[in-house]
């Protein structure tokens, strides 16, 4: 025999208040306890989904943290969870869900997700690699220290196939100047 329905609707506002209140579902279940209402927890997270109150309602973010993060993203290759381990050993507690919510809302992204993506990531690398070897500032890096630059200095994730491919072409092409 299935269970009985339990109705939560009744209680929809106040859960979805303490929710954006910060509370943890394990507190919204005791105070429904006290309430009279025992449930379990995979019951509060379906109907916390099925009204859309859990993980789309993004908790305002401290801006020291997304600079933190910006910053850790784009001048290391750390996963999430060492960049979240390193800003928390420097002071501002975070985890590495927080880390990926704060790179997906800004855009940053570890690799492309479709061929446009993909293409545009690669023409972005071209573009770097042809001023910065106009310029002179990179002739004598080597893949790795032109993708640290890239990093660095622009903030942009190259690809090490992408690099390598800029640096034939435009050396076939005639832009890098040797012995010069």
């Amino acid at each position: 025999m299935p269970r009985a329905f339990i109705g939560l609707d009744v209680f929809k506002a106040e859960i979805q208040d303490r929710i954006a209140a910060g509370e943890s579902q394990k507190d919204v279940r005791r105070w429904l306890a006290a309430k009279g209402v025992q449930i379990h927890r995979n019951t509060l997270s379906t109907r916390l989904l099925e009204w859309q109150g859990t993980s789309t309602q993004v908790p305002s973010i401290d801006a020291t943290l997304v600079a933190e993060v910006d910053s850790a993203f784009h001048t290391t290759h750390h996963d999430d969870q060492t960049i979240a381990d390193n800003i928390t050993a420097a002071g501002i507690p975070t985890t590495h869900r927080q880390v990926k919510r704060i790179r997906l809302t800004q855009g940053w992204r570890r690799r492309g997700d479709t061929d446009d993506q993909l293409a545009d990531s690669r023409a972005k690398t071209f573009a770097l690699v042809k001023s910065a070897l106009h310029q002179g500032v990179v002739r004598c890096y080597g893949r790795g220290l032109l993708r640290t630059y890239l990093r660095v200095a622009h903030g942009h994730q190259a690809r090490d196939d992408d690099v390598r491919d800029a640096l034939s072409t435009l050396d076939t092409a005639g832009t890098q100047n040797h012995g010069t």
